[in-house]
């Protein structure tokens, strides 16, 4: 079920969500978020594994608020000049 998971992040297009100001990078984060919280839970203990997985999600929320950042900093600076 994770391939699955990880093949549909990898083909998943771009989608827009109404009222949600952050286009497919958001939906491509929680996906990843998801997959990883789901291979920490299977982990079964192993320490490995769930290292890797804490570390998605770690670098997965990273990526957001750096992305969430970028477009509020953009939109900042094209409304102010």
């Amino acid at each position: 079920m994770i391939s699955l998971l990880r093949q549909f992040a990898a083909n998943s297009s771009r989608v827009n969500i109404p009222g949600n100001q952050c286009s497919g990078t958001c939906s491509d984060t929680v996906l990843y978020i998801v997959i990883a919280a789901l291979q920490l839970i299977t982990s079964g203990g192993n320490p490995e594994s769930a290292k890797k997985a804490r570390e998605t999600i770690i670098y997965a929320v990273i990526g957001l608020i750096v992305a969430v950042s970028a477009e509020a900093i953009v939109t900042f600076f094209l409304n102010n000049l």
